[in-house]
């Protein structure tokens, strides 16, 4: 967990997943919604879907970290209770208010393909 002080005080933890997630600032041709997965089975997220608050700007170094992190673990999100953050702009945080809707979403469409796409192994 990483404390951040932007305009209000944040406790950020990563969203870790079973599937890793990357921003995409351009829509598939072809996709309907707002996410697919690629063969490997990473899931692209549109970012121009995202309805994002931004909460403040924060220190260079805790935002270089923030990024790290992210990448590190293959996500994009962080939370703080039940609301999502991501890194934004030139050092700042912004809340993802829909973040709780797509990742919903995207979890359901993982669970239906992981095994018959091989995304992961099948355990009995």
């Amino acid at each position: 967990m990483m404390k951040v002080v932007a305009t209000q005080e944040l406790n950020l933890e990563l969203n870790k997943t079973e599937y890793k997630l990357q921003f995409s600032f351009r829509k598939k041709n072809g996709v309907d919604g707002d996410f697919w997965f690629t063969p490997s089975g990473l899931c692209k997220l549109w970012i121009g879907c995202l309805y994002t608050q931004p909460v403040g700007k924060i220190d260079k170094e805790v935002y270089e970290n923030l990024i790290k992190e992210l990448k590190e673990n293959k996500t994009e999100f962080f939370k703080d209770g039940s609301n999502y953050y991501t890194t934004f702009g030139e050092n700042a945080i912004a809340e993802v208010s829909n973040a709780n809707q797509l990742l919903y979403k995207i979890e359901r469409e993982w669970d239906a393909r992981k095994v018959g796409e091989m995304w992961v192994d099948y355990q009995e």
